[in-house]
This record gives C-alpha cells, sequence and structure tokens, in this order.
C-alpha cells in the first residue's frame, strides 16, 4: 500500500476529514537529522542511536505521535543520518505550509538544540540570518555520495586532498600541514585548500590516462616476447612430433624382434623335438649294442676247451659240461631272441622307407633287404645331422641377429635367463652327436 493510500484511509478515520485530498497536495515533510562529522566521531553507536531517537521524540512531542510516519536511520555512509517523515496534518486540515511556515522552521531551529542539550547533545544552532540556502535531500544524498567518492579516490587511488591555488600543485596532509605551519619564503603569499570532488577525480584520470600510456609502450615488447614464446612452442611441438614417430618406429622394430624371439622359440622346439627322436635312436642303438655284447657272454678261451671228440664209430661229437651247456642254452636262446628283436625292427624301418617293394619278394630278399635297410638308415642319419648342422649354422647367425637387437630392447638379467636356456640343450646336442658318429663310424 502507498503512502497516500494509507494516508487517506488514517484521514477518514483519525482526522475526520471530509475534504477529498487534492492531486498535489504534500503527503509528508521529510527532514534530515544530522550533524558534521566529528560530531558523531566521539559518540558511540549506541549514543548515535540516542541521538536520532531523541531528535524523534521532539518531532513526536510538537507536531503528534500519530502524524510520525516514517524515521530511518542511517550508519553505514560517511556520516550517520536519520530520513524523519512527518504528515503535516492539523486542525483537521493537511497542510505543508501551514504547519511548517517560516515561523515555524525558525522555532525548530532554535528549539531542537537546546532540546539535544538537555539530553547530553552539544547541538549549536545554525547562524541566524544566514544566505545559506538549505538543501533538498536528493541535493543532501548527491553532496554525501559525492564525499563518499572523494574518500574512495583518495583511499583507493591517492587522489591528493589539497592544491595550492598559485602553483597549481597538489599537496598530500603532510606536504599541507608544512606548507602551512612552516611556510617557505618562495610560498609566501600563496594560498592552498581542500581540493574538490572535481579535482581529485581529474587527477585519477589523468594518473589512469599516464598509467595506460605506460602500458601501451611495454606492449610492444610484450607481443615481441610473446610471438618468440610462441615460436619455442611451435618448436617443441615439433620435437614432440619427432619424439612420437621414433617412439611408433621403436615400437615397430620391438614388433620385429618379438618376431624373431617367436622364429627362434619355434626353431628351438623344432631342434628339441629332432633331440628327442635322436635320444630314441640312441637309446635303440645302445639296446643293439647291449645284446650283441651278450652274445660274447663264453670267452674265447671257454670256446677253445670245447673240442670235438671221436665216438665209437668214428663220429665227432662235443662233450660239455653242465655248465658249458646251460651258458650255451641261453646263447641260443638269446640268439633267437635277438633274430626276432631284428625282424621287427626292420619291419618298422620298411614300413617308413619311401621305397616300394613287393611283398611275395620280400622273404627271398630278407638279407638283402636288411644290408640295404642298414645302408639307407645310416644315410638318412647322415642327411639328418648334415641337415641340422646348416640348420644349426643359419639359428646361429640368426641368434648374432636377435641378441644384438635384444641387447637393445631387452633388460640385461631377461637377456641372460633367455640365453641360458638356449645354452642349456647344446650339450645334449653335443652327446647325442658324438654317440651317432661313433656308432655310424663317422
Amino acid at each position: 500500500m502507498s503512502f497516500k493510500t494509507d494516508y487517506n484511509t488514517q484521514s477518514s478515520v483519525y482526522f475526520y476529514s471530509i475534504h477529498p485530498i487534492r492531486k498535489d497536495a504534500v503527503l509528508c515533510d521529510e527532514w534530515l537529522i544530522t550533524s558534521d562529522k566529528p560530531f558523531f566521531e566521539k559518540l558511540s553507536e549506541e549514543e548515535t542511536r540516542d541521538f536520532f531517537e531523541t531528535a524523534k521524540n521532539y518531532f513526536a512531542e510538537n507536531y503528534g505521535e500519530e502524524n510520525i510516519a516514517y524515521a530511518s536511520v542511517h550508519l553505514d555512509e560517511s556520516t550517520p543520518h536519520m530520513h524523519l517523515g512527518v504528515v503535516p496534518f492539523q486542525d483537521g486540515k493537511l497542510s505543508s505550509k501551514a504547519m511548517f511556515n517560516k515561523e515555524e522552521l525558525k522555532k525548530i531551529q532554535d528549539d531542537l538544540p537546546k532540546y539535544m542539550g538537555e539530553y547530553g547533545f552539544d547541538l549549536e544552532r545554525g547562524e541566524l540570518n544566514s544566505e545559506a540556502k538549505h538543501k533538498t535531500v536528493a541535493e543532501f544524498k548527491q553532496e554525501m555520495a559525492s564525499k563518499e567518492l572523494e574518500k574512495q579516490l583518495v583511499k583507493e587511488y591517492g587522489a591528493p586532498e589539497y592544491i595550492n591555488e598559485t602553483t597549481g600543485e597538489f599537496y598530500d596532509r603532510i606536504e599541507y600541514h608544512n606548507f602551512t605551519e612552516f611556510p617557505r619564503e618562495e610560498n609566501l603569499g600563496q594560498v592552498a585548500r581542500e581540493t574538490t570532488y572535481q579535482e581529485k577525480l581529474g587527477w585519477v584520470k589523468w594518473q589512469q590516462k599516464e598509467q595506460l600510456q605506460t602500458l601501451e609502450f611495454s606492449k610492444t615488447p610484450l607481443e615481441e616476447e610473446i610471438r618468440a614464446l610462441n615460436e619455442v612452442l611451435r618448436e617443441k611441438y615439433e620435437e614432440l612430433d619427432k619424439i612420437e614417430l621414433r617412439t611408433s618406429e621403436s615400437l615397430s622394430e620391438l614388433s620385429k624382434a618379438e618376431g624373431y624371439i617367436n622364429t627362434l622359440e619355434e626353431h628351438s622346439n623344432a631342434l628339441e623335438s629332432k633331440i628327442g627322436g635322436l635320444e630314441n635312436e640312441y637309446l635303440r642303438l645302445a639296446k643293439q649294442n647291449a645284446r650283441l655284447s651278450d652274445l660274447k657272454i663264453m670267452s674265447e678261451k671257454e670256446l677253445a676247451e670245447i673240442q670235438a671228440k671221436k665216438g665209437m664209430f668214428g663220429k665227432e661229437y662235443v662233450e660239455l659240461t653242465k655248465e658249458q651247456f646251460e651258458k650255451l642254452k641261453g646263447l641260443i636262446y638269446r640268439s633267437k631272441h635277438l633274430v626276432h628283436q631284428k625282424e621287427l625292427e626292420n619291419n618298422q624301418l620298411r614300413q617308413q622307407m619311401p621305397l616300394k617293394r613287393s611283398k611275395n619278394g620280400f622273404e627271398e630278399s630278407l638279407q638283402r633287404a636288411k644290408e640295404e635297410s642298414k645302408g639307407e638308415s645310416i644315410d638318412r642319419l647322415k642327411s639328418e645331422i648334415r641337415g641340422l648342422k646348416n640348420e644349426n649354422s643359419i639359428l646361429r647367425q640368426q641368434n648374432d641377429k636377435m641378441f644384438s637387437k635384444l641387447k637393445e630392447l631387452m633388460p640385461d638379467k631377461v637377456l641372460n635367463n633367455f640365453i641360458s636356456e638356449l645354452k642349456s640343450i647344446k650339450p645334449i646336442v653335443k652327446i647325442v652327436k658324438r654317440v651317432i658318429e661313433k656308432g655310424l663310424g663317422l
């Protein structure tokens, strides 16, 4: 609800007005209650509030408590003050001119300082018959805002507070004090005063302009430095691209090295398989050699002692002891068993041979087949040994290349373990090789 609407409602209840309110009527007179800044600096915050409460009571006692529309105190600005609204309603009429005429205003100027003094607030009456004009609330607020801005210009931007009117030189407080209290000979006759808001603002603008020009001058070398930094940044990016390329190439080489390792593992597995075959062949030959040794169970001396004797009819016969008979019996049995084993082995060798032979002629050429099988087995073993030698030579060459790569790509510990595993199979190969060569008479 607006003040005018609220007032219209109250007037019908309290003031018994039967006349409508004019559109140009003054509904409320606003008073600005304040003093100078040094006065309030002596008061505490509580005393300041008491000051404004006492001033409000003066208007309430003289113009009616019911006519006090509002009282708003402001303590957060440069100078504390109170906005007091009084409804000019008297004798059932709303008239600002009748209530606050010229004589009434002089009376307030005389009585208010006395009233405030009774409550301990030392105020002086304004100059009597002064030519000074009363300020409107808007003018006062503008003046207060200007003073607040002046403080900010001094505090935040270092605006000068004083100026020499003769020379135009600006002074701070210390310089102004020295100028007034200890004037120099060349300053005699000169006048200094506080700077106005416009002078402070002009000085700040001039300082800002000077700083802006300084920044403009320093802008050029900074731009050059930025360009140089951008060039360095571009070179760093190019270097980074090269590093990424080298990294990609290294990864590719690492992939190739992994391929070499896989190849070596495959060759190693194949070599182990062949070594296993040679070990089996070695065991077979060792068993055969053992069986041949069993044939020599009777020494030459024992055989020499067995002499043929002539019987009654002139026929020769051999007389054996029981021990000799048992040995000979065992020899015959083992010989038959050996022949049977050889036949089985020859059958296996014949099945592996690529040559096609007739099954019907096998029994007639058994001896020849045995000799041929033996010769072909020897040739095949020789061929395999030569192949192993060649393969071993190739593997050794690949190992040399691979090791040079692995030394660059693999940690020393991992590389040494890998080399040890490869070396561990070399003694087996050498043993098998010597056994086979010895058995074949190479």
